[in-house]
């Protein structure tokens, strides 16, 4: 408190001007979402977010990257996050409905479970990409992978299926235990190479593509084609 009344005493005030906001962390004195970040970013005791340009970057809908934002966090409502939030409820299944041998959590729903490793499997091994499964969520989303090239189209398509793996394991989960509905290995795969495709057309980078063009080269690793 008395630091603070030094502080106050050592302010001049001019009754007459008037107040005003200065952003000392821009030259222009004014606030903008950018200027603070960057000053973030200057700062080394911020931890930097890696998986954010991956993610925000992305030629998704919004509600996909939310959803990979969220499990990069550990803040999907798995059935360990909502028993966390709700310990006087008894959730039931307790395990992960795609394998039924773990318990539901986000690295087990997304990573490693045999159905989400049979995904990301599929993709690897079509970019010819040797992988190793990595233990968080948070590791696969801060790699920038260069799986179908360097070129414009390729990242694009790329960041495209990475998230569309992420939103099939979800609406796939959700299927099963609100529908009872259970689609298998290769529809899964079908809708995957489906929603990336047609998530990457919106792009510039494929203007004047047919969609039926993107989804059969990629899937062929081919996007030099195009």
């Amino acid at each position: 408190m008395l630091s603070l009344l030094d502080t106050i005493q050592n302010v001049l005030i001019y009754p007459s001007s008037c107040d005003r906001r200065l952003w000392k962390c821009h030259s222009s004195l004014s606030f903008s979402s950018k200027s603070f970040f960057d000053s973030l970013r200057k700062d080394d005791s911020v931890p930097v977010f890696n998986p954010a340009r991956m993610i925000w970057k992305a030629i998704v809908p919004l509600k996909v990257k939310i959803l990979a934002w969220s499990t990069a966090h550990k803040r999907t409502n798995t059935n360990d996050w909502v028993q966390r939030k709700r310990p006087f409820v008894c959730l039931s299944p307790q395990w992960c409905v795609l394998c039924k041998k773990e318990g539901e959590f986000v690295e087990n729903l997304f990573l490693h479970c045999d159905i989400s490793i049979a995904l990301w499997q599929r993709l690897f091994n079509l970019a010819n990409l040797s992988w190793v499964r990595p233990q968080h969520s948070y590791s696969l989303l801060e790699v920038e992978f260069r799986g179908f090239g360097q070129s414009k189209r390729a990242k694009v398509l790329w960041s495209s299926v990475v998230l569309a793996i992420f939103w099939v394991i979800w609406i796939e989960r959700n299927s099963r235990i609100f529908r009872d509905l259970v689609e298998e290995m290769d529809g899964i795969w079908d809708r995957v190479c489906f929603l990336a495709s047609l998530w990457a057309s919106v792009d510039k980078s494929f203007e004047g593509i047919p969609l039926s063009l993107i989804i059969r080269n990629w899937r062929e690793t081919n996007l030099r084609s195009l």
